[in-house]
């Protein structure tokens, strides 16, 4: 389940989410990470602290672009005196102003500089089966995610997915390419029509077809809220099509993420799916 850290004065509802959350016994919890220098310790202490207080393992995220490799590594150090040992590497959002002109550039870079260090790390990186948006074309976008599991990655979390042909299609483009590692597709936890369309668009993820007008129809004629029997469905597929299992997006938002579980846990009579 992918959490983000709070603003501090946000910090005592989010241990309240965290706590729910922790009930329904994800296999881990992700942990989000913004290039803000200002917001870094938060995730550092953060990981800890969920990870201490649940008992359930953390994927710290920690973006490059523009750090250090000194300043990286002390944040590496301070995870693993944590116990926290699994890393989502990331380049981080572009500035509008473009790519700082020091310190690292591409995710790639950050993966190749952490097996340097020679640590017991579990290393993951994120991938985009429609493409990532900056990627010349998928030929090229693939070449880039070869190179980051070249450099040491462990395993791939990829962009939000809503439906089971485009991990498919994008699983079986990736082995052809040689990516061999393990891939855990990302489901947003849906929070209404809305909300899943603001995402999407953020993201750079098109929706199938007639998917958005669906969820409206849901919307309007009340019961569930709009989205859930769809994400509950992929994430009963997707792990019977090569998946390890799933990664719910779930924005901080307890209450759909337990109503999600529980249609799981009705769906697959007692069968965990990883979160």
């Amino acid at each position: 389940m992918e959490v983000f850290p709070p603003r501090p004065e946000h910090a005592a509802a989010f241990r309240q989410t965290i706590t729910a959350l922790a009930s329904c016994r994800p296999a881990f919890f992700s942990l989000t990470c913004g290039n803000e220098a200002d917001r870094r310790p938060a995730t550092l202490d953060w990981a800890a602290r969920i990870q201490r207080e649940t008992d359930t393992p953390v994927i710290a995220h920690l973006t490059c672009l523009g750090q250090s490799r000194d300043a990286l590594r002390r944040e590496v150090e301070t995870l693993l005196d944590a116990g926290v040992a699994n890393i989502l590497a990331l380049r981080g959002d572009m500035p509008r102003t473009g790519a700082p002109s020091v310190g690292f550039r591409h995710a790639a870079e950050l993966i190749a500089e952490l097996r340097t260090l020679r640590l017991p790390l579990c290393i993951g990186a994120a991938c985009h089966p429609q493409g990532h948006p900056e990627a010349a074309n998928a030929d090229a976008d693939l070449r880039h995610l070869r190179e980051k599991v070249d450099a040491g990655a462990d395993f791939l979390v990829t962009q939000a997915i809503f439906d089971v042909a485009t991990f498919t299609a994008f699983l079986r483009r990736a082995r052809t390419a040689g990516v061999g590692v393990p891939v855990l597709p990302g489901i947003l936890v849906p929070a209404g029509a809305a909300q899943i369309q603001r995402f999407a668009q953020r993201c750079g993820v098109r929706l199938p077809r007639g998917l958005p007008s669906w969820f409206r129809i849901e919307e309007a004629q009340g019961g569930e809220l709009a989205g859930l029997t769809h994400a509950a469905e992929l994430a009963v597929a997707l792990p019977r099509c090569g998946a390890p299992g799933v990664h719910l997006f779930t924005m901080n938002r307890e209450e759909p993420a337990q109503r999600l579980h529980a249609r799981l846990r009705r769906m697959t009579a007692g069968t965990r799916t990883p979160s």
